[in-house]
């Protein structure tokens, strides 16, 4: 008979919680909440009660991530929510959603449709990020996707894709999270940092249940059960308060508690006759979740009964449906595995490992062939398997399963005696083909570790081959942010014998070349951007041509020389239809014309080359820098909207490598600048290390660590630190890099301000004569503008009309509207500071926005309704941002609750409740409340 279950206890709370969110999804918003505990704890029950009492017309999908034994089974939980998604739209409905990008859709469900041959790591978790918007557009949609501690690359993805999502759709995402799996290391603790610490989710754990409560279980399951025997007090003590533990030991007669943990889980197991335990096991060594046809495979000489099978689901140890058998708890289905004996466990997972090779080709099938083939210790088929695995899940962009099966193969290695006769490459081959995979992991350390190791154990005969791995190995210190890539290329050079192999040659020259233009040293890259183009002449290879010819034009523009487009022209014309050589055409093109204040242009180049980087597939870096420079231009251009855009689409990565290094620091200067600076704070406080590391070697990144980190140091009232921060400009370098140093001299005049407004001594000359050797740049008539209005020598004025200054200019009015009230024309800092806040607010710069709204409030100036309010001489009406606040400051919410509610900093919340009081005529709060209820 079917065992007792109890209603849920001890989690009101909780269930509270996740009723109020869906609320507010309800409402319009989209919300995602990640509950946490131990194994056992109740995650599902939590989720599955609360799914359970949600209106008819809410959809729900679900998604169940799956270990594979050597690492998660790619695309699980995404596969499950695309099948989810068939039956309730119809497969074809499916299809023609995913549009153009319906061919990924074969990836995830083999058949649906014909897989593309190619195409890159981020599109599947796109694709179905899009079709789940989609549906939450129409109708309230629930995402649950269950142990995320066993995720893949693509599944985390697509959580940051639906939680960044901007575009407010009623949607709400749970994940469960085994917290005891996820430890110190695990890729999954750093992106579930990195979403609390952005107000992106919110954290329920689930702690064990307090003594009363487990006594309430232990009593409801023995009456539901109809049993009186259970000893109440024994439960309760050997349970700990897990509630799985209660539910098994409740089933249990008073003189049979077992005293063991295993013990308990194997309760119903041991209940069983011999038949059906038989086929728990059975089922235990394929996995959580095993497919009846191929159970039926593995146990065809010896088929379980249809009874034997009853009994097991029965006893609610298994659970059954069109899918195959699934353990109803994965503690059970562990507890059960350790029930096998070592010749039974290596027969089972031989014979699942025969069937899966007869079944399936996909990823996930060979992932858990490979694994099945360990386990059954037949070593040289596991390392056949893990090697074909790892090259299949590398094609199909599931990145962290080829790095795992990769990693498992290295394993094996060693332990057999012919491994090479086996895969058909050196142990030293196929450490730099893994270290490679690392690298495109996000993991560059980790790839430079392995990449050494190959290098080392290269043959010494074999010049060429060492000098490419040198090569390699220099990219991917450049990517991890350390110095030491220039001196493994020009060991690599020195390899190579004069004349010989110039294609390896010329790539050297141009890595050197670009690590040395990274550092800003624009006249020694020149030098070295020709002899790379004397290399790639030799080579005869026009794509080394384009690539020298764009470093060349870069160092050539940045040195001010008009010269520099025709390189350009000659660079885009030799690079014909190659992708790497376009790639450094568009993205060197479209830096330097956003440094030089082109924005209009560097736009139009950046967002023709990112789409050309798609069509001819270019990696994830090419197109992140492409996509970030597009989005940079904009910005300067006063379009602030890519910028949250691009993060949802990137910003998944949670690895240490140079291109996430850049977006981390526009992540923090977009939230300073959007008014959220507590959010610029934690980002910049996690994420400061590697900043420095990656800033040794590139200009770019140290000055805009510089920027931002100033930037906060001013807001907290600390000049002093903020001139810390940039007094590196001060180097003596005959010739400053302008476009980053500029930015700089800004906040250095912001602090000397401060400082003597303080009533201390700062000097600025050192300042100056760096602003005055950057005089023929041409973005200087901006930032010298700014430079003098910070030290009060020049108008703010003189800035807000400036060509190039959009960026600035609500800056600028805000600035000259706050000097206006200190002359005392009210009228005309009025009039300032309502235009400040009206065109903060329509690019997004909540930071000036605010102070604006601030400062109107405290100087008692009259300030014009929000849009979509009334007429200016009408009485004024809340915005729907502020009912929201005032609802919550009636129901007694301190700014810093409202903030966690709302998602805003309680700096922000300040601002809408003075807006509030002033609007209302009310002098506190409680007046506000009760003008509200009346």
């Amino acid at each position: 008979m079917p065992r007792a279950r109890a209603s849920l206890i001890g989690r009101s709370r909780e269930l509270a919680a996740l009723n109020e969110t869906f609320d507010e999804v309800r409402g319009g918003a989209r919300r995602t909440v990640v509950i946490g505990g131990e194994a056992g704890i109740g995650k599902t029950r939590l989720a599955t009660e609360f799914l359970g009492v949600l209106p008819d017309d809410v959809l729900v999908l679900r998604g169940q991530c799956a270990d594979s034994g050597g690492g998660p089974v790619p695309y699980a939980a995404l596969t499950d929510l695309v099948r989810s998604l068939a039956d309730v739209v119809g497969r074809q409905a499916l299809i023609d959603g995913a549009g153009p990008a319906a061919g990924l859709l074969g990836r995830l469900w083999p058949g649906l449709v014909e897989a593309p041959a190619d195409g890159d790591r981020h599109g599947i978790p796109d694709l179905v990020a899009d079709l789940l918007a989609a549906r939450a557009s129409e109708r309230p949609l629930v995402v649950l996707l269950e142990d995320l501690h066993w995720s893949d690359d693509a599944t985390r993805a697509l959580v940051v894709r639906l939680a960044r999502r901007t575009a407010e759709a009623p949607l709400l995402v749970l994940l469960t999270v085994r917290t005891d799996d996820v430890g110190p290391r695990h890729v999954l603790r750093s992106l579930l940092a990195e979403l609390e610490r952005a107000r992106l989710a919110r954290r329920l754990d689930l702690g064990r249940l307090a003594q009363g409560e487990a006594r309430r279980m232990v009593r409801a399951l023995a009456d539901a059960g109809e049993r009186g025997d259970v000893d109440v007090d024994r439960v309760v003590e050997r349970s700990g308060g897990v509630p799985f533990y209660i539910e098994e030991l409740a089933s249990v007669a008073r003189d049979e508690l077992p005293d063991s943990l295993r013990a308990i889980l194997l309760v119903r197991y041991e209940e069983l006759t011999g038949d059906a335990r038989a086929f728990c096991r059975a089922v235990a060594a394929g996995g959580i979740s095993v497919p009846h046809d191929l159970v039926s495979s593995v146990l065809a000489d010896a088929p379980a009964s249809d009874t034997a099978i009853r009994e097991a689901v029965d006893a609610r140890l298994l659970q059954a449906d069109a899918s195959g058998f699934t353990f109803r708890h994965a503690l059970v289905r562990e507890a059960v595995y350790g029930e096998l004996l070592p010749g039974e466990r290596r027969d089972l997972h031989a014979a699942y490992a025969r069937a899966l090779e007869q079944q399936s080709e996909s990823v996930a099938g060979l992932a858990r062939v490979a694994d099945h083939w360990w386990r059954a210790h037949d070593l040289e088929r596991a390392l056949g398997a893990a090697v074909r695995g790892m090259r299949a899940a590398r094609a199909a962009f599931a990145a962290s399963t080829a790095v795992q099966l990769g990693e498992r193969a290295l394993d094996l290695w060693d332990r057999l005696e012919a491994p090479e006769r086996v895969v058909g490459v050196t142990h030293a081959a196929l450490l730099y083909e893994v270290a490679d995979l690392v690298r495109e992991d996000t993991r560059p350390d980790r790839a430079r570790e392995l990449a050494w190791q190959a290098y080392e154990e290269w043959p010494r005969h074999d010049v060429a081959g060492r000098a490419e791995l040198l090569g390699g190995l220099a990219r991917m210190s450049a990517m991890a942010g350390r110095d030491d890539g220039p001196a493994f290329v020009e060991r690599a050079l020195e390899l190579l014998p004069p004349g010989e192999h110039p294609a390896i040659r010329a790539e050297l020259l141009l890595e050197r070349t670009r690590s040395t233009l990274r550092a800003g040293r624009d006249e020694e890259g020149l030098g070295h951007a020709r002899a790379a183009l004397t290399a790639a002449g030799d080579s005869g290879d026009e794509q080394y041509v384009s690539r020298a010819l764009s470093y060349q034009a870069t160092a050539l523009a940045r040195l001010g020389d008009p010269g520099a487009a025709v390189v350009f022209e000659a660079a885009r014309e030799a690079a014909g239809d190659d992708w790497r050589a376009q790639v450094v055409y568009y993205t060197t093109l479209a830096d330097v014309l956003l440094l030089s204040g082109a924005f209009a242009d560097a736009a139009r180049v950046a967002r023709e080359g990112a789409a050309r980087a798609r069509e001819l597939r270019a990696g994830r870096g090419a197109r992140l820098a492409l996509e970030n420079t597009l989005a940079e231009a904009q910005r300067a251009l006063g379009e602030w909207s890519s910028g949250p855009a691009l993060l949802a689409r990137w910003l998944d990565v949670v690895g240490e490598d140079t291109y996430t290094t850049h977006l981390r620091v526009d992540h923090a200067w977009l939230l300073l600048w959007m008014g959220d600076v507590e959010g610029a704070e934690s980002v910049a406080a996690s994420w400061r290390a590697t900043w420095e590391r990656h800033a040794r070697t590139q200009l770019q990144v140290r000055s805009r660590m510089s920027g931002v980190l100033g930037q906060l140091a001013l807001i907290r009232g600390d000049p002093d630190e903020a001139l810390r921060q940039v007094s590196w400009v001060l180097d003596d370098d005959p010739r400053p890099s302008p476009p980053y140093v500029l930015p700089l001299l800004f906040i250095a005049a912001h602090a000397v301000a401060d400082l003597r407004t303080r009533g201390r001594a700062a000097d600025d000359l050192p300042y100056r004569e760096v602003l005055v050797r950057c005089s023929d740049w041409p973005t200087f008539a901006v930032w010298s503008a700014l430079f003098a209005a910070q030290l009060g020598e020049g108008t703010w004025s003189a800035v807000m009309d400036l060509p190039g200054a959009a960026i600035h200019r609500p800056y600028a009015l805000y600035r000259d509207g706050a000097d206006l009230i200190e002359a005392g024309d009210r009228l005309g800092a009025r009039d300032r500071l309502t235009a400040a806040l009206t065109e903060a607010r329509a690019i997004g710069a909540g930071l000036v926005a605010d102070r604006a709204a601030a400062l109107l409030d405290r100087a008692g100036l009259t300030r014009p309704p929000d849009r979509g309010q009334g007429a200016a001489d009408g009485p004024e009406t809340l915005t729907a941002r502020e009912e929201q606040v005032l609802a919550l400051v009636a129901d007694g919410l301190t700014n810093k609750q409202i903030g966690e509610r709302l998602f805003i900093s309680p700096k922000t919340v300040s601002v809408h409740v003075s807006a509030v009081l002033r609007k209302l005529g009310a002098a506190t709060r409680t007046e506000a409340a009760t003008r509200r209820r009346a």
